[in-house]
């Protein structure tokens, strides 16, 4: 398994495995899902489905953007 991915924003810049995006890619997300993201991620391990329902929904907006236009 690789240690990085490439940004789901289109920015090819490629983000460590913590990370869902790069800092600018991040920062265009909606409030309310990066939030939800958040939360989701630090209760992954007692709540894993919510964490991969706010995943779900951050890339989804991502992909609804336009797939590679970048941030």
């Amino acid at each position: 398994m690789s240690d990085t991915h490439q940004c789901p924003g289109g920015c090819g810049v490629e983000v460590g495995r913590a990370r869902l995006a790069c800092p600018r890619c991040w920062s265009a997300l909606p409030a309310d899902l990066a939030s939800a993201l958040s939360r989701a991620y630090r209760a992954r391990a007692v709540r894993p489905a919510e964490h991969r329902a706010a995943l779900k929904a951050a890339l989804d907006w991502y992909r609804g953007r336009g797939g590679a236009r970048p941030c």
